[in-house]
């Protein structure tokens, strides 16, 4: 056991090491043969988290707006659900949205939502009544108010 040990504790110095890992090394010092397999794993989870890359959240953001895109028509589409579907707190995917694209999420879901409204009413012959529940709105008052909010005029005016 001591030889496993001993191999970990070299494993971790060098993963440290060939990363250039900030690392405190007072964490390690007192680890020792009477050391648990438990400690070394606790040394390397912390050194996994240290060194995230910062693009795995970039990726994790492409992903959720790839997700956005797909199913913006389902009108039950919320930050709680992103956040559920993907794992993260509510709080964490609004933060790093926010900071990653540079709206936050219901500005980009209604602009998703409000491009594929415009593209509908230019090259289909859609009704609006129908048009509202396919871009995910649940109300039509409230989609038309969106869209004249978004290009200043109603959907029936764009078409005409």
């Amino acid at each position: 056991m001591k030889w496993l040990l001993e191999n970990i504790e070299i494993t971790l110095l060098k993963v440290i090491r060939d990363n250039d890992i900030s690392y405190d090394d007072s964490s390690l010092a007192g680890l020792s043969e009477d050391s648990t397999l438990k400690n070394y794993e606790q040394i390397a989870l912390e050194l996994c988290e240290k060194n995230k890359q910062p693009e795995n959240d970039n990726q994790l953001i492409v992903r959720i707006q790839a997700y956005i895109d797909e199913n913006y028509g389902d009108p039950s589409l919320c930050l709680s659900r992103i956040s559920d579907l993907f794992h993260i707190s509510e709080s964490y995917f609004s933060f790093l949205f926010k900071k990653t694209v540079g709206v936050n999420f219901s500005t980009y879901l209604e602009q998703v939502r409000m491009t594929q409204a415009k593209h509908l009413l230019e090259t289909t012959n859609i009704k609006i009544a129908d048009l509202y529940v396919a871009v995910g709105y649940n109300n039509l008052t409230s989609f038309r108010r969106a869209f004249k909010k978004k290009y200043g005029v109603a959907p029936n005016a764009l078409r005409e």
